[in-house]
């Protein structure tokens, strides 16, 4: 153990620190009393602190010894030992005491008992009225023998405590300060409770005071004055005090150690920690075939602090009479997904079907039901999403009765129940012209046509007008028409009616989507609007782009089997 690093070389340092508390309430109470008083507290401490400051120097405090300062309501200890200061004590009983028992004892006020109190430490006999206004005279020696009963219970109190602070055991001398110790039989008494010789406690005055100037003349270095230069001493070595800022508009008082920052004002008075730092929006936890995902919310945004209208952070030293404003952080957005912001959902689903290529839309199945690309993700939901279509779901999206026709995927037969993955080939044809097991073996010729572009012409036969029979050898009746008489070589004569036009069915692409068109010999552009949903009737930009195959297209030029189509509104 050593009294100073100062000079020393060292790797580790340690020390055992004894910290004394006073209850908020008890500091919030003496503050409020100087305020009242119209005053400023400057200063705080304790005063067996600061009166062990004075009367036990650091040099003494290798010293077993204790200091005892009998105030008017309190007697406050403290024990040295081994160059420190190891305890720390006080007991609620004190010069007061005393004043009481002589004011009941003798029918005065508490005011005029200090005065009989103090007269009892000289050697002159104490004039005084009672309550009853009687006139009574009594010596220093009466006054004592009163008291002393009250005196020795409370040194008895004082004593007890000592040796509780020090280890149940005895120090080595006591050096008493304050008007209370100065009673005639307080050193004596306390050295007969403590069991050690009554030279060793002794009252401290003008030993402790000598290197004290006072600008006052004919004062006495008494002890009743070591406690108040203690506190002023304390005062100048220690700055001790407390300092008022405000938070928001609200008082806050800050123990000053001058390092305070802003952050201890906003914790003194209870600001909630997390609202200092950006808050984290709500996440969206769900699960994708299986697997659990989590979508974490947008960061907000910290608090915004300002120290007198200056911007400033935490760790902003403060002042007295600061004004801070604080404007708490604020939560992040909850993020909002939809099933086609998913990477497996921007991936292209691209099939191949009777030779044109066609880009699918993406599906997925949302605690078992279907949902499309614009489902918003909710907490807790199961996806799930396939990585094929079956031939059921493809056709469907083409609108497709897959009974009416004989299917081949990657020229293998199938049904509606097969899976089509990402880039398989899909043939399909009328089941009109081949049947299932016929169709699966069939190799078509270079010039087959599909039934559905087959051209249907329909004969009518519709008879000739009368005509003159030519004379002949041979009789024959009136009443015949030509088209019933047949000798084998002449034919009855036939009109051929004009061929009616025959149904086209075309499937094209319209922004990426297949779109089938049907129900007309053969289609304009502006036929697409009666089956591909887009309204003309609004406008959603400055002008309508159409285009065919990359290239501009006009409302009345024609389109064909397979075509890519563009419609869109110019922003």
């Amino acid at each position: 153990e050593i009294k100073s690093l100062a000079g020393h070389k060292t790797s580790k340092i340690g020390v055992d620190l004894l910290a004394t508390f006073l209850p908020g309430d008890v500091v919030d109470g003496l503050y409020s009393a100087v305020e009242m008083a119209g005053l400023e507290v400057a200063n705080l401490t304790l005063e067996p602190i600061a009166a062990m400051n004075v009367a036990i120097p650091e040099q003494y405090r290798l010293l077993n010894i204790a200091l005892v300062d009998v105030g008017a309501g309190t007697s406050d200890i403290c024990i040295t030992k081994d160059g420190s200061i190891t305890g720390y004590g006080m007991i609620p009983s004190a010069g007061d005491e005393i004043s009481e028992m002589i004011a009941k004892h003798y029918l005065v006020d508490f005011n005029q008992a200090e005065k009989i109190k103090i007269a009892a430490c000289g050697k002159k006999k104490v004039n005084f009225k009672d309550v009853m206004g009687s006139k009574i005279t009594v010596t220093p020696e009466e006054i004592i023998e009163l008291t002393s009963p009250i005196t020795r219970a409370i040194t008895k109190d004082v004593a007890d405590k000592i040796k509780e602070l020090n280890g149940d055991k005895n120090v080595k001398a006591v050096f008493v300060v304050g008007g209370g110790g100065k009673f005639p039989g307080f050193t004596k008494f306390l050295a007969e409770h403590l069991e050690i010789p009554e030279a060793r406690v002794a009252l401290r005055g003008k030993e402790v005071l000598e290197d004290v100037e006072f600008a006052i003349t004919n004062h006495k270095k008494d002890p009743l004055f070591v406690t108040p230069v203690g506190i002023c001493i304390n005062y100048y070595s220690q700055k001790n005090r407390f300092i008022y800022v405000t938070v928001n508009g609200e008082y806050v008082k800050l123990y000053d150690n001058n390092n305070l920052t802003v952050i201890d004002a906003l914790t003194l008075m209870g600001f909630p920690e997390e609202k200092l730092f950006p808050r984290r929006g709500k996440s969206v936890t769900y699960t994708f075939n299986g697997v659990e995902r989590v979508v974490r919310g947008t960061i907000g945004e910290p608090a915004i602090i300002k120290r007198n209208n200056k911007e400033c952070n935490v760790n902003s030293k403060i002042e007295k009479n600061d004004e801070i404003e604080i404007k708490e952080s604020t939560i992040g957005v909850t993020p909002r997904v939809k099933l086609k912001n998913l990477n497996e959902f921007k991936k292209d689903f691209n099939v191949e079907i009777n030779g044109t290529v066609f880009t699918c839309p993406r599906f997925a199945f949302v605690n078992g039901n279907m949902e499309t690309s614009e489902y918003l993700i909710k907490e807790g939901d199961s996806i799930e999403m396939n990585n094929f279509y079956t031939i059921k779901e493809l056709f469907e999206i083409f609108d497709i009765d897959v009974e009416d026709y004989d299917i081949l995927v990657n020229n293998e037969g199938a049904d509606a129940n097969t899976r089509v993955y990402e880039n398989f080939k899909i043939e399909y044809k009328e089941r009109d012209y081949y049947s299932g097991k016929e169709y699966l073996s069939y190799e078509p010729d270079d010039d087959y046509v599909p039934s559905y572009k087959r051209e249907k012409i329909e004969v009518e036969v519709v008879p000739s007008a009368p005509q003159e029979t030519l004379p002949s050898n041979d009789t024959q009746p009136a009443d015949v028409t030509n088209d019933a008489v047949s000798d084998g070589n002449t034919e009855p004569e036939t009109s051929v009616a004009s061929a009616p036009s025959v149904d086209t069915t075309i499937v094209i692409t319209v922004n990426k989507t297949p779109v089938i068109l049907t129900g007309k010999q053969s289609y304009l552009f502006v036929d697409i609007f009666d089956f591909y949903p887009f309204d003309l009737t609004k406008m959603g930009g400055k002008e309508l782009i159409t285009k065919l195959n990359g290239e501009r297209a006009e409302f009345v030029g024609p389109i064909y089997d397979g075509c890519n189509a563009e419609i869109y509104w110019k922003q």
